[in-house]
């Protein structure tokens, strides 16, 4: 016996017994997002959402992500019994402390229902409900009420299975069984026997179970009499369902496999009698499951103390290790026997396997097992293993021998061709076993790993880290003759694992490193045709073995998982099947079956997996979820279903969505685009479950989103329309307002312009009247007085009498000219400027009287402005007011001092005259001529004199706001 190969079994066997088994349980916890791992139950509503009903509060999942209900969003009590959703999607929420709140569109209500505490929600039928209740027995549950018509002496009911139309079994408030007749009084009762749960499968048998096992209800029961019983059937007499083994809560699914939760675990009884059990070894995070759930993809959820558990049942999984007779969980490989099963390798014992029953039986036992494949005749196996090379024709005889070991060799791998020659691979090439003789292919001294006949007779042969090789081989009268080639250069990895061909004659080469290639032979040449690795989707780049099932697809077992090969016109789509059923564990053997029915022996047991081509399957209904627009967060469904509008100022959004599929949530991908943005175009699918976009501009958008199914092919299209609001500048109304202030403004500049011109005409006409009143009335009185001059030359003093008349007028008409000169020159629009003129006419006033005239001016007033107008006004005032003083005060002094007051210039006028009485009538109109000349400009004047006193003249007279800056 060779010594290294003695300790290589050892090692391996000891590696093996260590390894994990198969962990294909899905947990969640509150580190996914779940608002307790203490979950009491699981209901899923019409729109395909998963609700959890924990000890403190509900979770709802949506395959993407949990959102949570306690206390702190509404719930009246966090401690929840039960969940039942009715007609209208309301989701109804016992709580444990009396209360039923429902959640409708995320939003919790609650309602007040006297202190009742429901245990649980069963359904008769979709119009009969039943609240099964702490403190008032069994009552119906209709639009959120609960109520009764009878009295009830037993008013704690722990569960309920309804018999028939008359009968119902009960747990009382002990948890013994009690049957009520239909007026809810007891027609009979067990005795002596404590139950935990009740439960009613699909053929209305009712089961009981306790802590001494599960009991079957007989439907005839008799009145008073103790409740009766029927003997459980064939598949439930297991020796792993005895009557000392206490179990919680039995279950039946869709597919009639009876589940049953005890307390060492969780045991699977299927439809066929085949009874599987399920522990903390097989990824269970307790053995203790509290209760069960089927969704409506057939996955299996468990509530346990330690989080919320998912087994995904659509490809019916089952699992074969340790604790059903393995040595370890390590298969190396598969044969199918006709009718029967398989032989198994594993390690260092070979079994046959019943696929009827899942019996195993060993059959012979050795140090190490490298590989086996089947015989040509179909029967017999032939089989490698450190006792060298052996042929085993019945399970029941012995092994026949057919080579001893090499020493040093090994044997890895075998083929056989159509003459019944056997090429055994070796560490150090191939060794061939003709008529009882052996050959060694020479010029192939590798360590050959993976062979395989191709349709042309050629073998080819992969090695461990040589590269690719085709023999070609001469059958002669005397013995074979081989010819060996290099094709590595067909494969991207000289480290070759596995090689296979398929029913079209192409052969498989799969790799360490580089995925798998397919070769294919093109005009006697063998070409690469495809190499597939993680880029297009396989689990793993380590390809450990192929198969072919009845549909022609190809199956890729690989280190990490277990993948299928569907072909399309393009070539082929990879399909993660391990991924899909929570399986990465080392492929290293398959073997498809009859009724889709794939068998994998895995570094994890022996899996059979049933293939209900998910593949083709399209994708879930797709929601969306939650909206958060700026900084507010919206829950779906509380948006309108319509178009609605946002805010310019709100014009960043964000959007949550996900398909409520839960076979492997993350296997689902998702595509989106936002018509009305600059780019239209689908996103590449991913797994992303949200999108958010900044700074949209004003406009109509449609955000639309769509899963793709196992197939790649989108779903259905779920649209949101809104509308991002312009901003008010670019609103029409805005546009309406800027219009009219665009009329307003011209019609204001036009008024202007207008009035200007009219002022400028006004102010052309009162100029050309002073001129025709002034100036020319002067100048008819000295054409008149130079007339009358001439006639009188005879008498020269009525002539001297005219001329001095006529130097009187040109004096006065030039005067007149200079005050219109003065009025119109913008220079004399400053208040110091008409100073400068008012001391000029006290000056020509008062130069040859006794009277002294003192004008003074405020610094601050020197440079304000007045208009044309108002200047002309304000002067002519002055003056008229100093005339009068000239002709009638007698004053010897006159003081003027100008200021400015607010927006208003001030004059004050002050003599030392006579003084007068400014009230007396007076046939003159010098002081009304001031006053109007003043309340012209919605000014101010007041005029204070006594007698002997003199007089005091005020005038205050506004100036625009612009003109005084």
């Amino acid at each position: 016996m060779n010594v290294q190969f003695v300790l290589l079994g050892c090692l391996l066997v000891l590696s093996l017994a260590i390894q994990s088994q198969p962990v294909i349980f899905k947990t969640y916890t509150v580190q996914d997002g779940l608002v307790s791992n203490q979950v009491r139950g699981v209901r899923q509503d019409s729109r395909g959402f998963i609700w959890i009903a924990t000890w403190e509060g509900v979770s709802k999942y949506d395959g993407n992500k949990f959102t949570n209900f306690n206390s702190d969003n509404g719930l009246a009590f966090e401690l929840i019994n039960d969940i039942y959703e009715d007609r209208d999607g309301k989701l109804y929420i016992a709580d444990n402390n009396g209360n039923i709140d429902y959640i409708k569109d995320n939003r919790v209500v609650n309602q007040p229902n006297d202190s009742i505490v429901v245990n649980r929600f069963i359904e008769e039928s979709r119009s009969v409900v039943y609240a099964i209740t702490d403190n008032r027995g069994i009552l119906s549950f209709r639009d959120g009420k609960l109520e009764s018509a009878k009295e009830q002496p037993i008013i704690s009911v722990q569960d309920m299975a309804i018999i028939n139309d008359s009968l119902k079994l009960v747990l009382n408030m002990h948890n013994e069984p009690v049957i009520l007749d239909s007026e809810m009084k007891p027609f009979s009762k067990a005795e002596n026997y404590a139950a935990t749960s009740l439960a009613k499968d699909a053929r209305n048998n009712i089961w009981i179970c306790s802590q001494q096992g599960i009991r079957l209800l007989d439907p005839v029961q008799k009145r008073n009499e103790p409740i009766r019983y029927l003997p459980l059937p064939p598949s439930l007499q297991h020796p792993m369902i005895s009557k000392s083994q206490s179990f919680l809560y039995m279950f039946e699914d869709a597919d009639q496999n009876y589940w049953l939760s005890s307390m060492n675990g969780l045991i699977r009884v299927s439809a066929n009698g085949k009874v599987q059990l399920f522990t903390t070894k097989n990824g269970l995070p307790t053995n203790l499951v509290t209760n069960l759930y089927q969704d409506k993809e057939k996955n299996i959820w468990m509530c346990s103390e330690l989080g919320l558990v998912k087994l995904v049942m659509k490809n019916d999984p089952h699992f074969i290790t340790m604790e059903n007779g393995l040595v370890s969980d390590r298969i190396d490989a598969l044969v199918p026997i006709k009718d029967f099963g398989y032989y198994i390798n594993n390690a260092t014992q070979l079994f046959t396997f019943r696929e009827k029953d899942f019996q195993l039986k060993p059959i012979s036992q050795m140090t190490y097992y490298s590989n086996m494949i089947q015989d040509r005749d179909g029967k017999s196996l032939l089989v490698t293993s450190n006792q060298g090379f052996s042929r085993i024709t019945d399970p029941s005889a012995s092994a026949q021998k057919l080579l001893n070991p090499i020493p040093g060799k090994g044997y890895f791998s075998i083929v056989v061709d159509q003459y019944d020659n056997y090429f055994l691979g070796t560490a150090n090439g191939i060794v061939v076993y003709s008529n009882g003789r052996t050959t060694t292919i020479p010029s192939n001294e590798y360590r050959i790993t993976a062979m395989v006949f191709d349709p042309q007779g050629y073998l080819w042969a992969g090695t461990w880290d040589r590269g690719l090789y085709r023999i070609t081989i001469t059958y002669q009268e005397d013995g074979l003759s081989f010819k060996t080639e290099d094709f590595t250069y067909l494969v991207p990895d000289r480290h070759i694992r596995s090689s296979f061909r398929d029913r079209e004659g192409n052969i498989w080469i799969g790799t360490r490193y580089h995925g798998a290639v397919r070769i294919s032979t093109r005009n006697g040449t063998p070409v690469k045709q495809i190499n597939l690795d993680k880029k297009q989707g396989l689990s793993s780049n380590w390809i450990s073995t192929f198969a072919e099932d009845q549909n022609a697809n190809i199956w890729i077992g690989t280190h990490s998982g277990l993948n299928k090969l569907i072909a399309g016109q393009d070539g082929f789509r990879v399909f993660d099947f391990g991924k899909l059923n929570n399986f990465f564990g080392e492929v290293r053997c398959i073997s498809p079956a009859p009724g889709n029915i794939i068998w994998c022996g895995t570094n994890s047991g022996l899996i059979r997996f049933r293939d209900d081509q998910l593949d083709t399957l399209p994708p879930p209904p797709l929601y969306l979820t939650s909206m958060r627009i700026g900084d507010s967060t919206h829950l779906m469904p509380d948006l309108p279903k319509n178009k609605f509008s946002i805010p310019y100022g709100s014009n960043q959004l964000f959007f949550e969505f996900s398909a409520p599929g839960f076979i492997n949530e993350k296997t689902i991908l998702y595509s989106y685009r936002l018509v009305g943005s600059a780019d239209t175009a689908w996103s590449i699918p991913g797994n992303q479950h949200s999108i958010s976009y900044a700074s949209l501009q004003p406009g109509h958008y449609t955000f639309e989103v769509r899963a793709h199914g196992w197939n790649e092919e989108p779903g259905e299209v779920t649209r949101l329309h809104f509308e991002i609001n312009p901003p008010f500048w670019q609103t029409w109304w805005f546009y309406l307002l800027l219009g009219l202030l665009i009329i307003l403004l011209l019609y204001g500049i036009y008024w202007y312009r207008l009035s200007q011109w009219i002022k400028w005409q006004k102010a052309r006409d009162r100029i050309a009247t002073d001129l025709h009143d002034d100036i020319g009335s002067a100048l008819t009185n000295i054409s008149i007085l130079s007339a009358l001059g001439t006639k009188n030359l005879g008498h020269p003093p009525e002539a001297e009498k005219y001329l001095r008349r006529i130097t009187e007028e040109v004096h006065s008409s030039s005067q007149a000219m200079d005050d219109i000169i003065w009025n119109v020159n913008s220079k004399n629009d400053t208040v110091e400027e008409i100073l400068v003129r008012m001391r000029r006419f006290a000056a020509e006033l008062f130069d040859h009287t006794t009277t002294s005239c003192y004008l003074e001016l405020d610094p601050a007033a020197a440079s304000k402005k007045l208009s044309m107008e108002q200047r002309r006004d304000m002067y002519l005032v002055y003056k008229e007011s100093l005339n009068n003083i000239y002709k009638h005060a007698e004053a010897r002094t006159v003081w003027v001092h100008l200021s400015t007051v607010d927006h208003s210039v001030k004059m004050v006028i002050r003599d030392d005259g006579r003084g007068f009485d400014p009230g007396a009538i007076t046939h003159r109109n010098g002081l009304n001529n001031l006053k109007k000349r003043v309340e012209k400009w919605k000014g101010r004047i007041s005029i204070h004199s006594e007698s002997g006193k003199g007089s005091v003249i005020e005038i205050i007279m506004p100036v625009n706001k612009v003109l005084l800056k």
